[in-house]
C-alpha cells in the first residue's frame, strides 16, 4: 500500500499532479486514444471532488498532466494516496519522469 500516513490532527491544502505519456500504442500511428482517471483517496475511499482525468492520443498529444488541490481535515493515523486508473484505450501509458508530485501542507 503506498500511502501516506497524517500523525497530527489539521487542516491540510493536499495538491497533487500526475504526468503521463503514451509510450506505445496498437494500430496504425496516431490512430490510438487512451484516457487515465485520477483520484484521492483517503482510508481508501474516494475523496469527492479530486477525480481527475487525461487524454492521450500517440501522435498528437501523448503527455499530459493532471492537477488537483483539495483542503480537508484529517485526523491521526488517516492515510492519504493518489490512484490512477487506465479507463480508456489500449496504448501504453507510463509515468513521465520527473512530471508528479504529491504535496501535504497542514494549514
Amino acid at each position: 500500500d503506498s500511502s501516506i500516513t497524517v500523525t497530527k490532527a489539521g487542516r491540510y491544502k493536499i495538491t497533487y499532479r500526475a504526468t503521463l505519456e503514451m509510450v506505445a500504442g496498437p494500430g496504425t500511428p496516431g490512430g490510438n486514444r487512451s484516457e487515465a482517471q485520477f483520484n484521492l483517496f483517503k482510508n481508501n475511499a474516494v475523496v469527492p471532488g479530486t477525480l481527475a482525468s487525461s487524454y492521450h492520443r500517440n501522435t498528437n498529444v501523448s503527455v499530459t498532466t493532471a492537477n488537483v488541490v483539495k483542503v480537508l481535515d484529517l485526523l491521526p493515523g488517516d492515510k492519504i494516496k493518489v490512484r490512477a486508473e487506465q479507463t480508456v484505450g489500449a496504448g501504453v501509458l507510463r509515468t513521465k519522469a520527473n512530471g508528479s508530485s504529491l504535496l501535504i501542507e497542514r494549514l
